[in-house]
This record gives structure tokens, C-alpha cells and sequence, in this order.
């Protein structure tokens, strides 16, 4: 065993130090644990989603037809794509 949960979140030890070394999380009973580590990966999970996120809209905005397609709400439950951005936010939504 590399370090307890509690040491690598304290950062007092590092985690991983290369892509192929494998994470291994044994919970010893404690709820407050098990909220811990699931508040871990839920903000790892985000961040890489966020980044993800990031990147198609740079992708988007960079394309000269693709580039000018909007999504205005609608009153409905799903989005109506309309061309321009008319009020000139320059948003990827």
C-alpha cells in the first residue's frame, strides 16, 4: 500500500506518478470515506468533462459554417439551432 486515502487528500503523499499505475480504493466501513473518495472522482469527472467541453466549443467557434450556429431556448423541452449569433455574445451553448 502506497498511502491512505486520508494522506493523499491531506496531499501529504502524491497519488499516481504515471498513467499506467492503477488506483486501488479498499473502504474500510466509514461512510464519511466512501463520501470522500466519491467527491474525488465526481470533481476529477467534471474537470476532464468541463476541458472536453472546452475544447468542442474552440473546435466549433473555429469552423467557418459551424461557427455560426446558435442554440436559442425555446419554451419546449429541446433547443432550436437558429444561424448568427445576433446579439453578439460569441457564446458556444
Amino acid at each position: 500500500m502506497h498511502a491512505e486515502l486520508g494522506e493523499l487528500v491531506a496531499g501529504a503523499r502524491p497519488g499516481r506518478t504515471a498513467a499506467d499505475q492503477i488506483t486501488l480504493y479498499k473502504s474500510a466501513g466509514v461512510a464519511v470515506q466512501d463520501a470522500a473518495a466519491a467527491a474525488q472522482v465526481i470533481r476529477a469527472a467534471r474537470e476532464r468533462q468541463g476541458e472536453k467541453r472546452r475544447r468542442q466549443c474552440a473546435r466549433r467557434r473555429a469552423s467557418p459554417v459551424f461557427g455560426q450556429i446558435q442554440h436559442s431556448p425555446t419554451p419546449w423541452s429541446f433547443q432550436r439551432p437558429t444561424v448568427g449569433d445576433p446579439k453578439g455574445t460569441g457564446k458556444c451553448l
